[in-house]
């Protein structure tokens, strides 16, 4: 694949990672993570690059990529793993994209 392909699907799918967000719920002491769908189209898009293989497949593995559902509750341990593996991803793409 050439590099201009791979850049426009990162452009395509980075939106994608973007707005799928962890959120904390004060009230109820719960994590949430929400717009899985649109995170499991990016990620199976990007897959295809050969681009960050090693982070898309440890989120791959991850339950949550199983779930059909767009919005789950997560524990703060799933949380914490999440936050820090979808920020070096999104970290990775970006300054793929600015390379």
């Amino acid at each position: 694949m050439r590099l201009r392909e791979i850049a426009n699907i990162i452009s395509e799918y980075l939106p994608y990672i973007n707005d799928t967000s962890l959120k904390y719920n004060q009230s109820t002491g719960v994590y949430s993570i929400d717009n899985l769908v649109r995170f499991r189209i990016a990620l199976t898009e990007i897959e295809k690059t050969g681009v960050l293989d090693s982070v898309i497949k440890v989120l791959k593995q991850h339950p949550i990529y199983a779930n059909t559902s767009d919005i789950l509750s997560i524990t703060s341990h799933e949380h914490k793993f999440l936050s820090d593996n979808i920020s070096l991803l999104k970290l990775g793409l970006r300054n793929l994209l600015d390379s």
